[in-house]
């Protein structure tokens, strides 16, 4: 006994040396920068951060605003000329928008390195990659969302969901009502509740609906689309460069035509990978006085760029609910192929923000400052986390803010909208860094070596 005691108290000691790291806000990695510029392709981590925070602040927005789903104009005039709904400005309100985002940024960030392998002719070393990537990827995205729900649960148990539940049974806001898992009287069956609900939700074939985090639908959707990409870059990797950016864009219009929303994202990222690779070539054949392909660029091609940036931007904020022609969406209404939902001109969007970023390097430091690649480095915590603050907590602080502010008028009712998230979004970001550091990095650590371990 006294052995295991000693090694007990070592265990602990450690534990409570470690605390402060694995509580900290501050993912590991942030601060790897050189000369004060993220590395190159860090705009990718900077753009799926906003994306993150954007959909975190769509979700809570929408529980107490009806009309984020339409365009300026879009609700035939009742309550639908607000600045936030004008085509430039929708993109900072619309959740849907957001996820394509970051379904572009999943195939490229898949695609990156097999597509450069197979251009090296390294197809050997392409193939294992990919293997590799499939191998990892259920363990990498099912693993924390199944320790977060689990946690959820556990949280109902300990009553922390209790006014959360109360409210969702006698709802007092004016908008979106979230599914709320139910307070199961014993913990057995609460426990055997969420174990049914992750199983149909985990299916990628036929995923159900998961109540203890709604917002997660899109993880088995991830899980397909990678499963499909990874199949297309093993039947191209040896193909032609040219050739493969035709098939490419065959199956992205493919996958479009048969409104495949989530899949035609991933095959847009991937030809944007192959795009930031001849990128890379060109910029290495430039002489060293000419090291940057933003150098290169006049005034006029500079506009060029910012013209299509926030063309792209319109695209994305493209409403789904429009009950009438919306201000700057009626045309672009009218050239949606026919049987093609509306959604094909954010997938678009999505595909065109990837290509102009990727090509205008100005545009790039948007998104690889510190405060964009910081939400990047979390992005993944803050999405499986936030909806359960915003029924924690949100249900709460917006309350308490209108009974400081008051809800009169329409800048105090907004006013408390905007102050209760932002309080929330401080224990959301905290989280969600802590969630990166000790389930998610561990998680991937985990797959690499269950790999490692098992690989012939």
């Amino acid at each position: 006994m006294s052995r295991f005691s000693t090694y007990m108290a070592s265990v602990l000691r450690r534990s409570i040396h470690s605390l402060p790291n694995t509580l900290s806000p501050i993912p590991d990695g942030l601060g790897q920068q050189h000369n004060g510029r993220a590395r190159s392709t860090a705009w990718l981590d900077g753009l799926r951060g906003v994306s993150a925070c954007l959909i975190f602040l769509f979700h809570f927005a929408y529980a107490h605003n009806n009309v984020l789903k339409y365009g300026y104009g879009g609700n035939n005039g009742n309550n639908d000329k607000w600045i936030t709904l004008l085509p430039l400005f929708r993109i900072l309100i619309d959740g849907r928008a957001h996820v394509n985002i970051f379904w572009v940024v999943s195939g490229i960030a898949l695609s990156l390195k097999p597509i450069q392998l197979a251009r090296n002719k390294e197809w050997e070393k392409s193939m294992a990659c990919v293997a590799s990537f499939t191998f990892r990827r259920a363990i990498r995205l099912y693993l924390p969302c199944l320790a977060v729900t689990f946690s959820i649960m556990i949280a109902i148990r300990l009553g922390l969901y209790d006014h959360a539940d109360y409210i969702h049974h006698h709802w007092p806001f004016t908008a979106v009502r979230e599914m709320q898992p139910p307070v199961l009287p014993t913990f057995w069956a609460q426990f055997q509740h969420w174990v049914s609900q992750v199983w149909g939700w985990a299916n990628p074939m036929d995923h159900g609906k998961l109540l203890y985090n709604h917002h997660l639908w899109t993880i088995p959707l991830e899980f397909k689309g990678s499963i499909v990409l990874f199949a297309t870059l093993v039947a191209q990797a040896r193909l032609q460069p040219k050739m493969r950016v035709v098939c490419g864009i065959l199956c992205y219009l493919y996958w479009t035509i048969l409104r495949y929303d989530y899949l035609a994202p991933f095959y847009g990222g991937m030809l944007c990978a192959e795009y930031m690779l001849v990128l890379q070539e060109r910029k290495k054949l430039l002489p060293s006085n000419k090291d940057s392909s933003g150098s290169k660029d006049g005034l006029g091609l500079s506009c060029l760029w910012v013209v299509l940036f926030i063309f792209s931007m319109v695209l994305l904020g493209f409403p789904s609910g429009d009950k009438s022609p919306s201000f700057g969406h009626a045309t672009l209404a009218k050239l949606i192929p026919l049987g093609i939902g509306p959604i094909w001109w954010q997938v678009n969007g999505a595909t065109m923000l990837a290509f102009v970023v990727a090509r205008g390097e100005f545009l790039q430091r948007l998104f690889d400052n510190r405060i964009s690649v910081y939400l990047g480095k979390i992005s993944f915590g803050m999405y499986i986390v936030h909806g359960a603050f915003n029924h924690v907590m949100g249900y709460r602080l917006v309350p308490f803010m209108w009974s400081i502010f008051g809800k009169q008028t329409l800048f105090q009712y907004e006013l408390g909208v905007g102050l209760a998230w932002m309080v929330e979004a401080v224990f959301v970001f905290w989280t969600a860094a802590v969630v990166d550091r000790n389930i998610i990095q561990p998680s991937a650590r985990f797959s690499a070596w269950l790999e490692n371990r098992w690989k012939a």
